[in-house]
């Protein structure tokens, strides 16, 4: 007998499926059998399936944001953030990498439907990036786009690993990726 509660499993379940199947092809049926629940159970927690993605979604892109504030917090200079979050994104991705894949594969589905918000990568790396515009640290001028930039940087070796057209870990490419950002914001 599990130890997990309910709901837990169910979180559980969700990540495999979505990782394995995909969103679209993960069933109620699939989760409630995985998790070892009722399909009423399920329902009694949450509405729809999208919604459990949704929350999920939520909660590990709020984990990834705490954790990209907590990396780069107490270094100095934007190119020592830079390298610290891009190596430890690098390295969790590698340890981690269901929840990293749900990540990638649940996020065009889940991010139509609530804006990103406080608890996103997004605005760690806007902060980030417009304290060294305002340090005259760098020249770009764009906090926004350069947020982008560096989450992009980030995530598309990671699609890349996924889908198997870059060859993993994706660790041993953290200092070029920490690279490309510094070159995409120091002019």
């Amino acid at each position: 007998m599990s130890k997990l509660s309910a709901i837990e499993r169910i979180k559980a379940a969700a990540l495999r499926l979505v990782v394995e199947r995909g969103v679209g092809a993960t069933t109620i049926r699939d989760l409630a059998q995985m998790a070892d629940v009722a399909e009423g159970a399920l329902y009694r927690h949450y509405a729809t399936k999208e919604d459990l993605i949704r929350e999920l979604f939520r909660e590990r892109y709020a984990a990834f944001a705490r954790r990209l504030e907590l990396v780069q917090t107490g270094k100095r200079g934007l190119k020592a953030k830079l390298q610290a979050i891009v190596r430890d994104t690098c390295r969790l991705f590698d340890e981690d990498q269901v929840s990293y894949r749900f990540l990638l594969l649940a996020q065009h589905e889940a991010m139509r439907l609530f804006p990103p918000g406080p608890d996103s990568p997004v605005p760690v790396l806007r902060a980030m990036i417009a304290s060294a515009i305002r340090a005259r640290e760098i020249k770009f001028k764009n906090a926004d786009l350069g947020a982008a930039l560096v989450l992009g940087l980030m995530v598309q070796p990671a699609v890349s690993v996924v889908n198997g057209t870059l060859a993993g870990p994706l660790a041993r490419h953290a200092d070029e990726i920490a690279g490309a950002c510094e070159r995409a914001l120091f002019k």
